[in-house]
């Protein structure tokens, strides 16, 4: 977050670290790298596209760096000096816009529009199921999350692009009690789905959708220890296909000592972390389910269905893609600049960064150390979903990017390293430092500049 200065240099993280102070009142100063480097780029995205928040508290005895609280609470630093005084939130939304990527659109479904009146979307609201999942991290404990019913955006976010109807949900929940607040949770005979009539002067249905949920994706085992895949599909996936490894490649020491005990793996023998013959543990196969409902209810309304998918990683889109008409992806996390694409106020201009799979099986059958060696999927308009494709309003884009970036990888780093002159840390200077040098890393690095030059 701009502005800060932790005391004695500790770090942010930590007990000791919590506080940012100015001894010389040097708060503007601190904000240079932001305003002046990240949120001034020489690209056409102009800024960058997201700021991470901060647990640290900006201490002044007066409060003149707003109430003393973690800035991702601090109304001083989001509210008045991001939003208001630097414009941040409309610079990141355009930023984020170059980079959401148009996989489908059938019969130009998404369309530049002359802004006269808002699309009319029907958007289902997204029910989960209460599930099970393991903490963050690999010895965090289990825990039970409720159910939930609710839609993808607030409801004044998707009124800034769209008129909107939805589904409706009951005043009184009958689901059991969460176990925090000790309200009723939803459940799913409390949600009121829209019908094919209710919708007949819509333009469209709006699926925004959650991507898949594995139960332990850190860890990738069960309560009992037991390894499982981890799935790219919605549906449960169980490892048991020809390409499946019997047995892992690497693990520790069969008999519980460390590899450092060792001079040599060779004849070591070494614990099995094959998840043959296992299934995968989706939270929220529903989902998939409510794609499918909408396009259905799309089809037999005669309106066209799009999918908006919030991901971090590739998915297989081969369980519904045929369904629907039109799917975009974000991957910024914000589904509400896919929304501006869709009521076509911005033209898609973003590339696909990663590969998407034909199935589970192509995943398996990668290798770990092989880049773009997956079989991507091919959709029903025959587009293939490899690195670097994407759709605008003309079609498949090919464009310098493509033909820059869309060429055979790289097997080995080049005969000379770049010289970088070494990083000479202040005492008490440290996180300004640290944060103009991953500016200017992150600057330079080639997804980057793939989006800068969006």
């Amino acid at each position: 977050m701009p502005g800060e200065r932790h005391r004695c240099g500790r770090e942010a993280h930590t007990e000791g670290g919590k506080y940012a102070i100015y001894p010389t009142g040097d708060f503007e100063a601190c904000m240079i790298p932001f305003v002046d480097g990240a949120f001034k780029l020489d690209g056409k995205t102009k800024s960058a596209g997201a700021v991470m928040t901060s647990y640290t508290i900006a201490y002044d005895e007066d409060m003149q760096y707003g109430e003393l609280v973690g800035s991702g609470f601090s109304k001083y630093k989001v509210a008045e000096l991001l939003r208001d005084k630097f414009g941040f939130a409309d610079a990141a939304l355009a930023a984020q816009v170059k980079c959401i990527v148009m996989l489908k659109n059938a019969g130009g479904v998404i369309k530049k529009t002359d802004g006269s009146a808002k699309p009319k979307v029907y958007v289902p609201m997204r029910y989960t199921a209460a599930y099970r999942t393991s903490g963050t991290m690999d010895t965090a404990p289990w825990k039970d999350n409720s159910a939930t019913c609710e839609l993808p955006l607030s409801s004044g976010t998707l009124e800034k692009y769209f008129d909107v109807v939805t589904d409706k949900l009951a005043d009184t929940l009958t689901g059991p009690a969460d176990e925090k607040t000790g309200n009723a949770t939803p459940a799913e005979a409390d949600l009121t789905r829209l019908a094919a009539a209710d919708i007949v002067d819509c333009d469209m249905v709006l699926v925004c959708a959650k991507a898949l949920n594995n139960a332990s994706s850190r860890a990738a085992k069960t309560e009992e220890g037991t390894s499982v895949p981890l799935s790219v599909q919605y549906r449960p996936y169980t490892a048991d296909g020809d390409v499946v490894r019997k047995a892992s490649l690497a693990g520790d020491p069969a008999d519980g000592s460390s590899w450092a005990e060792h001079e040599t793996a060779k004849g070591v023998a070494m614990e099995n972390r094959s998840y043959f013959g296992q299934t995968s543990m989706i939270t929220n196969e529903a989902q998939l389910d409510q794609i499918l409902d909408a396009a259905a209810l799309a089809k037999e309304a005669g309106k066209p269905c799009v999918v908006i998918l919030d991901i971090t990683q590739p998915m297989c889109v081969h369980e519904f893609e045929s369904e629907v008409d039109a799917i975009l992806v974000s991957m910024s996390g914000s589904t509400e600049a896919a929304c501006r694409i869709v009521a076509g106020q911005d033209e898609p201009s973003g590339l696909l960064p990663m590969q998407f799979p034909l199935d589970m099986d192509a995943v398996e059958r990668q290798s770990e150390d092989a880049s773009r060696d997956m079989d991507c999927y091919v959709d029903a308009d025959g587009n293939t979903y490899d690195f670097c494709f994407g759709l605008n309003w003309a079609g498949v884009i090919e464009d310098e990017r493509v033909k820059t970036y869309k060429v055979v990888p790289l097997t080995k780093p080049e005969d000379k390293l770049l010289a970088l002159k070494p990083l000479h840390v202040a005492p008490g200077r440290l996180t300004a430092d640290l944060q103009m040098a991953c500016y200017l890393v992150e600057k330079r690095s080639l997804i980057y500049r793939n989006c800068q030059s969006q």
